[in-house]
């Protein structure tokens, strides 16, 4: 096992790389300017990572007009973003035949609207919406980097072909290319984006939703039936390749052989369920019923959240994990495998283990449940967890480093205007 250990800096959204043009801009009226509109585009709207962080984004700048343009399907968080106030417009781009009306209708909708500035989301709308706003001439266009590498081999082939296509593009197109964590930038400058476009801007969590309330955890655990002395370990991902199930279902096996009882582990996301043959399988392979709750989708995170002990990421691949971020918002500490920027959340406030080794994963996810029934040190585990996402993965800062890069992205369209 490897731990990895972090000087207690804050981090900070940096624009390091403008700083004469941010000092001559914080003068400026068109830097002040906080009702900017905002037309965002994205592929859809599932409960997946990036549509979760534009969900919060919205959220946190109510003083902001969002537009937001669906170009596949509106599904789960239609209604949240809604609920925050953005306006949304359904553009149909899922299919083939499809595509060349949904363009002009896209390129239209742009025209008609005069966004200040348009923010994409994920490759397929970056290379898309990013095309069609630049040929509209009305407002920068700003990308999202949400996936950790375009080379990992969990994307699929219109995925490859927009991150081939945006390495083309990037030297025209965005005036800014945000990337979600350290590891996005550093794959994406290596891979062919245009380096000197990106900005690092992590995701940012509301801490009061997700904040410690075990009464909100005592109410899932009667709920699913888990004793409320059991040491529980969580993992909430659906069930995907990149979030590599089968290391976890083979350290709890190994877990098993060390601590035979006393704790259980709850698997929640899309697909943890007996119906799934996958997840069937890996099941009974490593006899873990009695230990091993499948509860599928649940639409309270933070209720979740709370009623965990410690909770578990064996992701063979990630950009910046957003559940690290909510556990430990809810005062959580976590054991994951080192990827994307998973060291750099936990910090010295739980484990990080090398990817695709279960014995090392077993190894952290025994220290931690032996940690945990030392109170007063747990506790003080506990509060340092929340504290880390505190100070430097809040809603109110990722916000304003979308804001200030809008800002400079518009700002360096009316330098070219003039």
């Amino acid at each position: 096992m490897s731990s990895h250990r972090h000087p207690g800096a804050r981090w900070h959204p940096s624009f390091a790389r403008y700083p004469r043009r941010t000092s001559t801009l914080r003068s400026s009226r068109s830097f002040c300017r906080l009702d900017m509109k905002v037309l965002h585009i994205i592929s859809g709207l599932a409960q997946g990572g990036a549509e979760t962080v534009l969900c919060r984004l919205v959220e946190s700048m109510p003083e902001q007009e969002h537009l937001v343009a669906v170009l596949s399907t509106l599904d789960q968080l239609e209604g949240r973003l809604r609920q925050a106030g953005a306006q949304i417009t359904y553009i149909d781009l899922r299919t083939p035949w499809r595509l060349p009306l949904g363009l002009i209708e896209l390129w239209r909708f742009i025209r008609r609207t005069r966004p200040d500035v348009v923010q994409t989301w994920m490759y397929h709308a970056d290379v898309v919406g990013g095309v069609c706003a630049r040929l509209a001439g009305a407002a920068p266009v700003c990308w999202g980097l949400h996936h950790a590498s375009p080379s990992a081999p969990d994307l699929g082939l219109t995925a490859r072909l927009s991150a081939k296509l945006g390495k083309m593009l990037s030297g025209w197109i965005p005036a800014s290319i945000i990337a979600c964590s350290n590891t996005t930038s550093r794959c994406h400058a290596a891979f062919g984006y245009r380096p000197a476009a990106i900005r690092v801007i992590c995701n940012g969590y509301d801490t009061e939703v997700f904040r410690p309330d075990p009464s909100r955890g005592r109410s899932v655990r009667r709920r699913l039936r888990i004793d409320d002395g059991a040491r529980l370990i969580g993992m909430v991902a659906r069930f995907h390749p990149a979030k590599d199930h089968a290391n976890l279902f083979q350290a709890l096996a190994l877990l098993r052989q060390r601590r035979p009882s006393g704790w259980r582990c709850l698997l929640v996301g899309d697909g943890m369920n007996h119906a799934h043959p996958d997840v069937a399988r890996l099941l009974a392979s490593s006899h873990l019923a009695d230990e091993v709750v499948l509860a599928g989708p649940q639409a309270d995170m933070p209720a979740i959240m709370n009623a965990l002990d410690v909770l578990v990421l064996s992701s063979a691949t990630e950009a910046f994990p957003n559940v690290l971020n909510e556990a430990m918002a809810c005062g959580v500490p976590c054991v994951s495998t080192d990827v994307g920027d998973a060291s750099l959340i936990v910090g010295d406030t739980g484990w990080t283990v090398p990817a695709k080794n279960p014995a090392a994963l077993a190894d952290a996810l025994a220290t931690a449940l032996q940690a945990s029934e030392s109170a007063p040190d747990w506790e003080l585990r506990c509060q340092a967890a929340r504290q880390r996402i505190v100070d430097n993965f809040s809603a109110a800062a990722m916000a304003e480093g979308y804001r200030q890069c809008w800002m400079l992205a518009s700002h360096g369209r009316l330098e070219v205007a003039g």
